[in-house]
């Protein structure tokens, strides 16, 4: 301070308690090598000098893709889509591009590139609902886990290909906390919807299976073509395939491996979801009546579908799950929150079902 009262030419009167504000100067937060692209996370600060608001730092932090070579715009856009779900699912609730700059090559040799400032006629509205959550309680850290952000991200990327229509069901649901039918039908459709790859493999029939689904096929073939026809063949068509508890249990396998303890019953909990997706999609008798509980049962249903679907995607792409439920928490993310009530949201399930 008094090196700054000889630079300015005025003394600097220190008051009871001072406060200094100061940026290291590091911009770059993390840089990840990925198929897309080099993605990388810059702290970009504005600061403000003097003035009734006082002095400080406002910092944005900007995410970088740097292709390997000249991209359309159409493919650049695309691709700043593609890591949004990535955002959104850290955070634990929805993200939006705020702001899109294109830099392309200057025009003469030597030249500075040239900056493009991008703007939208049809901005999407999105919600911030509720605080951001603490930065401590984010599954994957860019600043203390670098390591294993670079990893996440590399391999979320590789995969976003096959895994975006998925994802962006997911991410959509996030842009509210109305647990609804729409909602949970939507997060059992995420798994509906994966890849081949990220589903357990078609089952082996016997040959007796085999021989009577033949046989019936062959026989209904003949009908006249019908609504109810066309029902069976269908059927016929996907006997053997994974059906979607196979998949939710297929999903969730590596989370009850290695946290087992923290989410006992998980499976029924998941078969259960199914059902009660399965009666408002088809149809199918309910065991309990869900209208008159939807909270206690589609609700918890809804947020073990999603939990599911997020954290095993998370862990394919080499999130490490067990350090993550041994740190502690101030709850402001979704992941925690789920930890954190399964117990209570089971008991009443339970009680809900006559399983106590």
């Amino acid at each position: 301070m008094a090196a700054q009262s000889s630079i300015s030419g005025r003394e600097i009167t220190k008051g009871e308690h001072p406060e200094i504000a100061y940026f290291t100067g590091r911009h770059t937060i993390i840089e990840v090598a990925t198929d897309m692209g080099q993605i990388s996370a810059q702290n970009l600060p504005s600061m403000s000098v003097e003035g009734p608001q006082g002095s400080g730092f406002v910092n944005s932090i900007w995410v970088e893709i740097a292709f390997e070579s000249a991209r359309t715009f159409s493919h650049v856009l695309e691709s700043a889509y593609v890591l949004e779900p990535f955002f959104s699912m850290i955070a634990g609730r929805p993200q939006r591009m705020e702001e899109m700059r294109l830099l392309a090559p200057s025009s003469t040799l030597d030249g500075p590139p040239r900056i493009f400032e991008v703007y939208s006629t049809m901005k999407p509205h999105v919600r911030f609902l509720g605080s951001p959550p603490h930065p401590a309680d984010l599954p994957i850290d860019a600043v203390r886990r670098p390591e294993e952000y670079s990893n996440v991200l590399t391999d979320w990327v590789k995969r976003a290909p096959s895994w975006m229509d998925a994802r962006s069901r997911y991410s959509n649901a996030l842009r509210t906390q109305v647990f609804d039918i729409d909602r949970l039908v939507g997060s059992a459709n995420m798994f509906d919807i994966l890849p081949s790859s990220a589903a357990p493999q078609d089952i082996e029939l016997s040959k007796d299976l085999i021989t009577a689904r033949d046989q019936s096929r062959h026989l209904f073939s003949k009908l006249p073509d019908s609504a109810e026809r066309s029902s069976i063949l269908n059927a016929l068509g996907r006997l053997g395939k994974s059906a979607l508890k196979h998949k939710v249990r297929w999903r969730a396998a590596p989370i009850i491996e290695a946290l087992g303890g923290e989410f006992p019953d998980l499976n029924w909990v998941l078969d259960e979801a199914v059902n009660c997706r399965n009666h408002y999609v088809h149809g199918t008798p309910s065991k309990v009546n869900y209208a008159a509980n939807f909270q206690d049962s589609a609700g918890f249903f809804t947020k073990s579908l999603e939990f599911v679907f997020a954290v095993s995607d998370l862990i394919e792409a080499g999130w490490d799950i067990k350090a993550w439920a041994a740190r502690s928490s101030s709850l402001t993310h979704p992941f925690f929150e789920y930890k954190h009530s399964y117990m209570a949201n089971l008991a009443a399930a339970k009680a809900l079902f006559g399983k106590i």
